[in-house]
């Protein structure tokens, strides 16, 4: 979708969906009981959950039911070959659990679908473009052509491993762009 994006010159903004399964309501046919939390206990009792909290199993399932109804609302319908692909006349929507990256000729157009979830009582933010999308960063090139880097998610591998102090070293193979067709389309 971004190699679309840019060849077409679409404009993209990411979304992501704050405290998402919080957001999510308990259907009314199912009961979910949990105990006290550790200092709060009041013994012989239960809480009875409205809403559900992190670590349920079911959780997942719920949340993507309601941002699925919620788009449905806004005027996106899923896409019959990927569930996590919603599409309106104007604006093409990915979903990865609570992120989305919206995409459309107009902002404009993003920003009233934006706005339809808003009112729905979604609780959004907004982060203009797509950078940081799913740890990657994305930098807009004078050239049109965009730059994906992971350089956040590098670090912290490297700093979980204990790495971050080793000293470097040149890397043996050529420092050449990947996958870049200097030629141009064939015939």
């Amino acid at each position: 979708m971004m190699t679309l994006a840019v060849n077409i010159g679409l404009y993209f903004w990411q979304v992501d969906h704050s405290n998402t399964f919080i957001q999510t309501h308990l259907p009314e046919n199912e009961e979910v009981y949990m105990a006290f939390p550790h200092g709060r206990e009041h013994h012989g009792n239960v809480l009875r959950l409205t809403k559900l909290v992190y670590g349920l199993s079911q959780v997942p399932l719920h949340w993507f039911n309601t941002l699925s109804d919620g788009s449905e609302k806004a005027r996106f319908k899923p896409s019959n070959l990927d569930p996590c692909l919603f599409l309106s006349d104007t604006v093409i929507c990915i979903v990865c659990v609570d992120d989305c990256l919206m995409f459309a000729c107009d902002p404009q157009e993003i920003t009233k679908k934006i706005d339809c979830m808003t009112e729905q009582g979604f609780e959004l933010q907004v982060e203009d473009d797509a950078a940081g999308f799913l740890g990657i960063d994305l930098k807009h090139q004078d050239d049109g052509t965009l730059e994906l880097k992971q350089t956040a998610l590098i670090q912290c591998n490297i700093g979980a491993i204990g790495f971050q102090h080793a000293s470097s070293c040149s890397t043996p193979a050529e420092m050449v762009e990947l996958l870049a067709d200097k030629d141009g389309p064939g015939p």
